[in-house]
């Protein structure tokens, strides 16, 4: 309400609440081509995640690409991962540490990492 008086109003909604559903225009849905049914297991795009909005889940899909096991290749597959939110933090994070370890031994960029190191990744 005090947006709209502000002359601020909200658009493309998304949401699996029908009490807030019901107070939103139809106008103001996020696509007017998907229904925000919730018993269709139906995933939409937010923030470069998809919401399965029935269900209240963001999946996050990782394209593992077979990278060779160096520091480049780790740090290839770690950069390449889009989280905006920041729920796959914990995960990007031991990336990071292993990364670190790696940077600590001297070990060069394009050079085999060994198999404890190996192991940790996979």
């Amino acid at each position: 309400m005090l947006l709209r008086r502000g002359g601020f109003e909200l658009k493309k909604w998304s949401t699996n609440c029908p009490a807030v559903l019901s107070n939103v225009s139809v106008t103001n849905y996020a696509d007017s081509s998907v229904s925000l049914d919730l018993e269709n297991k139906e995933t939409q795009h937010r923030l470069g995640v998809k919401w399965n909005y029935a269900e209240d889940e963001l999946q996050i899909h990782i394209n593992m690409r077979s990278k060779p096991f160096t520091c480049r290749g780790i740090l290839s597959v770690a950069s390449s991962v889009f989280d905006p939110l920041g729920v796959l933090a914990p995960v990007i994070l031991v990336a990071k540490i292993i990364l670190q370890d790696l940077c600590r031994t001297g070990i060069g960029w394009e050079d085999e990492v060994d198999e404890q190191t190996s192991c940790r990744w996979k």
